[in-house]
């Protein structure tokens, strides 16, 4: 979530209120739209690799707050109402190997698998790197 100050919040509410979308709008006039927010924080803050860097971090960090925050809840409604379709459970992947570290919060459990600091998943070791398979994250050694 972008965490700003109550008061920075309010000027770029005021903006968005100012757009408004037809329900018949396409979805390409809202991609339209953040590529020329895009654009316009490129011309400001200069065109450079870690200024395409932050920018693609933004908008992953926005999609995954979003299904964090709103599609997985909806997913879990339409669960509810439908029923489960699959027909088989997920299996955690096997860890060939011990864990060197010990978790920094005290409120985890040990175990004797990494667990990821992104989603609790537990991660696997794949080319000297550890990584999640579930959300992406990933440590190199």
């Amino acid at each position: 979530m972008p965490y700003i100050e109550q008061g920075q919040r309010k000027p770029i509410d005021d903006l968005v209120r100012l757009i408004k979308f037809k329900s018949d709008c396409k979805i390409g006039i809202f991609n339209y739209l953040i590529t020329r927010f895009m654009c316009s924080w490129i011309k400001s803050k200069g065109e450079s690799y870690t200024t395409y860097n932050e920018l693609i971090g933004v908008l992953e960090a926005a999609k995954l707050e979003l299904y964090r925050r709103l599609v997985s809840k909806y997913e879990d409604t339409k669960l509810a109402s439908s029923g489960e379709c699959y027909d088989i459970e997920p299996s955690a992947p096997k860890i060939a190997f011990e864990p060197s570290i010990k978790p920094k919060n005290t409120n985890e459990i040990e175990t004797d698998k990494i667990r990821c600091p992104e989603c609790n998943f537990p991660v696997v070791q794949s080319e000297g790197c550890m990584t999640c398979q579930n959300c992406g994250w990933s440590k190199c050694s």
